[in-house]
């Protein structure tokens, strides 16, 4: 699992990309459904990898994008984390209608050297 404030993503209106934040209305953490493995290369060296999964993207987001992350309640993280007998594959579904809002940001997360809660601000 994978804690965030929100994730971005760009809309297209012709040639233009449009930048959005995804999130939580109240702006609450949102928990992202996760996959981690720690590799170990013949000579010994570690590396850990993390992939974020992904479903199809709700209705009201597919004009932004098609796909989005799994979003996880808290009823089920301990489904997610094997923690309780079950089969996390029905967790793997868009979040329901209206749990994550969208508003456009400025053009400042397009760069990785930006960093800051200031990136989640609405654009004027």
């Amino acid at each position: 699992m994978i804690a965030v404030d929100a994730w971005y993503e760009w809309a297209r209106a012709g040639d233009l990309k449009i930048p959005h934040a995804l999130g939580h209305d109240d702006r609450s953490p949102v928990v992202l459904g996760g996959i981690w493995e720690c590799w170990r290369s013949p000579i010994g060296d570690r590396t850990l990898t993390l992939a974020i999964v992904t479903t199809p993207a709700m209705a009201e987001l597919a004009t932004i994008h098609e796909r989005m992350p799994l979003v996880l309640d808290e009823a089920d993280w301990p489904a997610w984390l094997g923690e309780v007998d079950g089969d996390p594959i029905p967790l793997m579904r868009p979040a329901p209608a209206g749990s994550i809002a969208a508003w456009r940001v400025g053009r400042a997360v397009g760069n990785r050297r930006n960093n800051g809660a200031q990136l989640l601000a609405a654009a004027a």
